[in-house]
């Protein structure tokens, strides 16, 4: 007796996994705040890979007041470009004439992180 129901449960499994897997990536809604700095930037797909901390200074720069929170904003950025991800870090596939990939310009992106997660650090307190 014990085996039938066994029998039956592996049945049951297998037809749910047989059935197609529904789809539960939400389209990204449209930002049009982050479609800006794209296309002011004139940002696009490329082959250099750029860092999220240069990618988010940037953006820092860009707006400079009322920042889209960090997740936020790349919760759509990866909808229109490649994400990567390293030993180094997370960063995108993009044209690399937008950036400031000098060492300078790592050193301040990293000094604005680190700046951010002070601040968050702080309001937590």
């Amino acid at each position: 007796m014990a085996h039938q129901n066994s029998t039956d449960d592996i049945e049951k499994l297998l037809e749910i996994a047989s059935q197609p897997k529904k789809n539960k990536i939400k389209e990204a809604q449209p930002n049009p705040e982050i479609d800006a700095f794209i296309e002011e930037l004139d940002i696009k797909s490329g082959k250099k890979r750029v860092p999220t901390s240069i990618i988010y200074y940037q953006y820092y720069l860009w707006k400079s007041t009322r920042l889209i929170p960090r997740q936020k904003f790349f919760n759509y950025f990866k909808t229109k470009f490649e994400k990567t991800r390293t030993d180094h870090g997370v960063g995108y596939f993009l044209n690399a004439k937008a950036f400031d990939l000098s060492p300078v310009g790592f050193f301040k992106a990293r000094a604005f992180l680190r700046k951010e997660r002070d601040e968050k650090k702080e309001k937590g307190k």
